[in-house]
């Protein structure tokens, strides 16, 4: 059985395979200028195509989710929810820790942000108050008996203040 040309070593014609030396005699064994071509269009369009998944991952828009909606399943997933906070967030004494309660038409779920995420938030006064409405957008910690959401761009959470009701 004969193998392809380019696949033995010009010098000492033994098979070497897809290498550019020979590991025999230590020649050079150049290969066609067509593979050299599909190699590098195949290095290119790769590193495109990963380019243009980062990019679709960067801007694209977490789905919308109710709490009734997430399972132990979606541990670690990027979501995003709405709702109504019923009580004030509770801020540990050294600003260290944030934690608030989201309710929405199906139940609640628990919003925590940690370290420079929380310092950020209270400094900035972008925290909710009881009856505020808010969107928040961050990783889901989901277990049996417990269920987060952790905040870790102060960006992402937004807070829609309530409206006060006219007086007649």
């Amino acid at each position: 059985m004969k193998s392809a040309s380019g696949a033995l070593c010009p010098v000492c014609n033994r098979y070497i395979g897809p290498v550019s030396k020979c590991p025999y005699c230590s020649s050079d064994a150049s290969k066609s200028p067509l593979i050299l071509t599909i190699k590098i269009s195949a290095l290119l369009l790769a590193t495109a195509g990963m380019f243009l998944l980062y990019l679709t991952a960067k801007h694209r828009e977490p789905p919308p989710v109710t709490s009734a909606e997430i399972t132990p399943a979606m541990n670690f997933a990027h979501i995003r929810i709405s709702g109504t906070v019923r009580r004030k967030p509770y801020i540990a004494r050294d600003n260290d820790y944030l934690s608030f309660r989201v309710y929405d038409e199906s139940g609640s779920i628990q919003v925590v942000a940690y370290r420079k995420t929380a310092q950020s938030l209270i400094s900035s006064g972008q925290l909710p108050a009881a009856g505020d409405s808010v969107n928040v957008r961050g990783n889901l910690s989901s277990s049996a008996s417990k269920i987060k959401l952790y905040l870790k761009i102060p960006e992402h959470l937004t807070v829609i203040p309530k409206t006060p009701k006219p007086t007649p």
